[in-house]
């Protein structure tokens, strides 16, 4: 039923059901996805716990690769409990859009914390700038060459 959460990462951590029972598949091929779930009353206390650590331990070993998406860091210091459970942190910018102070700010927290700051995405970056910056730099075809994409018919 849509606005019901699906058993999430909180029912995981407070034990109401196992992490197994809880990922579910996307629907790409081989990706999985484990939601936030019901809301905790204290989720500090969860995110800070080693629950929190056993269960990206679990994870790792189950899956190739565990990516977690949190709330922005500025906003939300729950955030800042996980990185030192993390193997590497990249900080999501949205272009033109977000104030460079505010860059600074979330890449200072993130620092302070303990971050291993491996990087930064910018997203939604206007598409004539893009285009422009990213043919001038690129030549070809888009995707000839990368490992996985289709070959070129004569």
């Amino acid at each position: 039923m849509i606005g019901r959460p699906h058993v999430g990462v909180a029912d995981v951590l407070m034990q109401r059901v196992p992490l197994a029972e809880a990922v579910r598949p996307a629907q790409q091929p081989k990706l999985f996805v484990l939601t936030a779930g019901h809301r905790p009353k204290q989720p500090a206390e969860l995110l800070g716990s080693t629950v929190f650590t056993e269960l990206l331990r679990s994870a790792t070993l189950e899956y190739d690769r565990v990516v977690i998406d949190t709330a922005p860091v500025n906003a939300v210091s729950d955030t800042l409990l996980l990185v030192r459970s993390v193997q590497a942190v990249v900080l999501v910018i949205h272009a033109a859009s977000t104030p460079r102070k505010a860059v600074q700010r979330a890449s200072q927290k993130l620092t302070e914390a303990g971050a291993p700051l491996a990087g930064l995405v910018l997203n939604q970056l206007p598409s004539a700038s893009g285009h422009d910056y990213y043919f001038h730099y690129s030549p070809g075809a888009y995707g000839e060459g990368v490992y996985g994409a289709p070959e070129r018919q004569p």
